[in-house]
């Protein structure tokens, strides 16, 4: 067995079984523990991701009622601000009609006191013109006389 370059003998056997033995206390030492620590960490990531999801769901589901609540705020104030301009029309229509029809009326009191002053003027007019007239018959008759 001189000329082959892989011989077997004791110190190959020991060393195998040196390597099994090495390979077991790795196996319980090292790559049992490794293995279940990267099971329990993407078990760990994989919670995470649903609890991420659920998050973002949530997040998705405020948000739709965040807009729909300042849609909401929007449309309310919209309306309120319709409200409030239309009852400010009809404020000034009323005010504006109110204002006609004060100056209606006192154009009406002022042709009622113009028209009453002319009656009395045409009265005392008439009233003078009586007079002069009474006067021109007296001075008529006094020179007739």
């Amino acid at each position: 067995m001189e000329g082959n370059i892989v011989s077997l003998n004791a110190t190959v056997i020991v060393q195998m079984i040196n390597f099994l033995v090495f390979m077991v206390i790795m196996d319980k030492v090292l790559f049992k523990p490794m293995i279940t620590h990267l099971a329990k960490r993407e078990e760990e990531l994989n919670v995470l991701k649903l609890e991420a999801e659920e998050l973002r769901k949530s997040a998705e589901k405020f948000l739709q009622e965040y807009q729909a609540v300042i849609a909401e705020a929007k449309e309310k104030a919209k309306e309120l601000l319709n409200a409030a301009l239309k009852e400010a029309k009809e404020e000034r229509e009323r005010i504006i009609s109110q204002a006609q029809e004060e100056m209606q009326a006192k154009v009406e009191k002022a042709k009622a006191e113009i028209w009453a002053s002319f009656e009395q003027e045409k009265e005392k007019l008439a009233k003078r013109v009586d007079e002069i007239a009474n006067e021109i018959v007296e001075k008529l008759l006094k020179k007739a006389a």
